[in-house]
Order: C-alpha cells, then structure tokens, then sequence
C-alpha cells in the first residue's frame, strides 16, 4: 500500500516516610484494600507509543529487489541514523495482493505515526487510509526537512510506491517496475510533501531514474 515521533514516559509514584508528612500504617493495622494500595502504585494510563515514518534521503532505480529489498533499504538507512526497530517500505506488488500491498504492512493497528520530529502523520495509523497525512512526510531519517519543488513536473522529489492513498496496490506490474525488478518501464511515484492523494500516487516516472522510499516503523 500507498513512511515517523516524540517518546512517550509513563510515571512511577513512590511513598516515603518524611519527618512532618506522616507515616505509613502500620501493616497490622491497615485493612486488605490498604496493603494493596501500598504494594500496587496507582496505574497510570499511557498512550500507546507512536510509531515512526520518514522519507529516505537516498534515491534508487525502480529496480530495489522487490519488496524485500525495499523493506531492506529502510531497515539500512533506520538503523544507520540510529532507529532500533524493524521497518518496512510502503511499496506494493500487483502481484502479491495478499500481503503484497504498503498498507497490509503497516496500516494495521490504532498506533500513532509521527515523523522523527515528532510531527503528527495521524492519530491513529488506519487514518493515514481514510483521511491522508495530517503532516507531510517530507522528513528524512535523521530528522531533517527535505525541500524540493511541488509536483510531479515542478521539481517535486518522487518516491515509489505504486500504492493507492488507501493503501491497496495498483494491480498492474507494468507500473511498479516488473515488481521492482527491473530498470526499464515505469513506476507509479508519490510526490515528497503531496496533499490528498499525491503523497502516495501522483505520477509515474521511468524505472531507470531514481526515486525515495517511504519507510515505516513496523
């Protein structure tokens, strides 16, 4: 289907016995919902931790390996700015609807995305489907804007996806380079800080020219 931020802390609270702040009951003399107070400290309800989406900086031929090697590249560039995690490339194969498609991978769960500068994608990951990009994945990997033109004959900077704003692939191999494969043909491209649908579908461009990836944290 057709790429993330802030840290999340949740808070321990400790009793003390402070000369001038009281004491703790005595054991024997507190009931059994007190000595469950004083064993088990106050739940603290905590967000769920965000996920992450970036644009690579780097750009590649439409021939990435397949989707494999588009996961890898991800994984590469995350790693080599220092994100822990398993990440994935928001790529489809019209080939492999089953699991083939960007948003089988990453649009599966109620998680934040947020870019690494803690900017909001969307609140939740399954509206990034439905409602688009509440900010622009115009961030690289190690945090940096990425400034470019805007669209697809303006100077914008193209990435492969072959992906629908849904996340659903686009059902032809003679758009997403022979399933990322090959350098010849052509690719469907998103558009690096696109509004609706043309973050993720845009234009097409020749496989032998170079494109970015969506990566997102898995």
């Amino acid at each position: 289907m057709i790429a993330l931020f802030g840290a999340f802390v949740t808070g321990c609270f400790a009793l003390f016995d402070l000369d001038g702040y009281g004491t703790l009951p005595a054991a024997e003399d507190a009931g059994p919902d007190a000595l469950d107070a004083a064993a088990k400290p106050d739940a603290v309800d905590a967000a769920p931790r965000p996920r992450i989406v970036f644009v690579t900086r780097e750009r590649w031929s439409g021939d990435l390996g397949g989707l494999d090697g588009g996961d890898a590249r991800c994984q590469a560039v995350a790693a080599d700015a220092g994100l822990a995690g398993a990440w994935t490339a928001w790529l489809s194969d019209g080939e492999r609807l089953d699991g083939g498609a960007g948003g089988t991978k990453v649009l599966l769960d109620g998680r934040p995305l947020r870019l690494p500068n803690g900017a909001l994608v969307a609140a939740k990951a399954t509206d990034l489907a439905s409602r688009g990009p509440l900010a622009p994945i115009d961030v690289d990997q190690h945090g940096r804007p990425i400034e470019a033109g805007t669209g697809c004959d303006n100077g914008g900077v193209p990435v492969w996806t072959a992906t629908l704003s849904d996340g659903g692939a686009l059902e032809n191999e003679d758009i997403d380079c022979g399933n990322w494969s090959r350098t010849f043909g052509a690719g469907v491209v998103g558009i690096v800080g696109g509004g609706d649908a043309d973050w993720t579908v845009a234009c097409t461009r020749p496989c032998a020219q170079a494109a970015a990836l969506y990566c997102f944290e898995r």
